[in-house]
């Protein structure tokens, strides 16, 4: 599961998702409503909307989607190398 999928399990809005990944990778509020064709204002709506869905502010939020994508990344690196291992070992 992608963390999109995640963050709208946990209530979120498709947008609302969407404008909490591109933040997390780095965006500007500026750089977000001009890759989402919105006005700023509109990223700050959808960032409020975040904070009332789940009780958290988006900075937390953020904080937490990129410490999962990490773990995420470091789990997938890790069955890359079990996975070379296993077929170097040729069983």
């Amino acid at each position: 599961m992608n963390m999109r999928n995640e963050l709208i399990m946990r209530g979120l809005s498709n947008r609302e998702s969407e404008v909490v990944e591109l933040i997390s990778k780095g965006l500007s509020k500026k750089e977000a409503a001009n890759q989402l064709f919105v006005t700023e204002k509109t990223i700050r709506f959808h960032l409020d909307n975040v904070k009332l869905r789940t009780g958290i502010t988006h900075t937390e939020l953020i904080k937490q989607y990129k410490e999962a994508l990490e773990k995420m990344e470091y789990n997938r690196d890790q069955a890359d190398e079990a996975f070379q291992a296993w077929r170097e070992s040729g069983e």
